[in-house]
């Protein structure tokens, strides 16, 4: 992993949508050097705050299909202000400086979230509505950003949803330089293509595990087309959480303790034990709970949750 390249190159960008403004081009950016793009904006600190971040070589300038689909499904779900980042100049360098710029991407995500803080209200609670979703190496900067907050500014944000981590350059690695559940008061993580490029780690409270969370249905383990079998997979994380958002699934989203993927597929795990069955997605945070949870999908056109 390199050292992030300056701010200026990685050109990190924040763009916000309520309910007031949803269309694609009728984003508003946010600026924490720039008071009166905030105060002319529709951001309300009373709304619950969710921050969506790709991972590398997506193009966050045209925003990812996923994003916008997020975007889209949250603003149905709920009245928030939903920022989507766009780092795309610095996550479109080789891997392992797009993996470096991380860092910096974080630390401005959380001068951000400090800035939206001090100019309303500037409490600690005001932290506690703060949810980071971040897909890939998206998901290590809602790490960073946690963590930075937490050191330079003593506030911890309420919630990251790590979808698929990604796994070069941080897999085994110290929790200070990876995603872990000390980022955030809850943190929770769907594993989809470990270990190839998610990670195989346990980096949330709770961790789940679709299909064992490494090849899903309709994703062929062609080796003659390698790229997309790992594309698809590693990208499996954003399709299943935009579905738990958008509830148009038949089946709930339920994972299962287990101590294994085997042993779940042997059904030896096809209850819920004293502690229960979270729902994996949206509505993880309904419940808590911490471990390992495991739950199988279904084919290609659906991408649902079996019975």
């Amino acid at each position: 992993m390199k050292l992030p390249q300056s701010p200026y190159v990685v050109g990190a960008k924040f763009h916000l949508y309520t309910r007031e403004n949803t269309d694609a081009n009728s984003a508003q950016e946010l600026d924490d050097s720039d008071l009166k793009k905030l105060t002319a904006s529709n951001f309300n600190i009373s709304r619950r705050t969710i921050i969506v971040c790709h991972g590398w070589t997506e193009n966050g300038a045209g925003y990812y299909d996923w994003m916008i689909r997020l975007k889209d499904a949250l603003l149905v779900k709920g009245d928030f202000n939903v920022i989507l980042t766009d780092w795309s100049v610095g996550a479109n360098q080789l891997y392992g400086q797009s993996a470096g710029n991380t860092r910096l991407v974080g630390a401005i995500a959380g001068e951000l979230i400090q800035f939206l803080i001090y100019h309303n209200g500037n409490t600690n609670d005001l932290a506690d509505n703060f949810y980071f979703i971040g897909f890939s190496l998206g998901a290590q900067i809602a790490g960073y950003t946690g963590s930075y907050l937490q050191t330079k500014y003593s506030r911890k944000i309420g919630r990251i949803t790590g979808l698929d981590p990604a796994s070069p350059c941080y897999t085994g690695m110290d929790n200070a330089v990876k995603l872990d559940q000390g980022d955030a008061k809850y943190v929770d993580v769907i594993h989809t293509n470990m270990p190839l490029i998610g990670t195989p780690d346990r980096a949330g409270h709770t961790d789940f595990y679709p299909d064992g969370g490494s090849v899903h249905p309709g994703c062929a383990n062609d080796v003659t087309d390698v790229v997309f079998t790992v594309s698809c997979n590693h990208l499996r994380a954003t399709e299943y959480y935009v579905k738990t958002v958008t509830e148009d699934c038949p089946n709930p989203w339920t994972g299962h303790p287990c101590g294994s993927y085997l042993s779940y597929s042997f059904g030896f795990c096809n209850g819920c034990g004293d502690g229960g069955c979270p729902l994996m997605g949206y509505r993880a945070e309904e419940t808590k709970l911490e471990g390992e949870f495991f739950l199988n999908t279904g084919t290609w056109d659906t991408s649902c949750p079996e019975a």
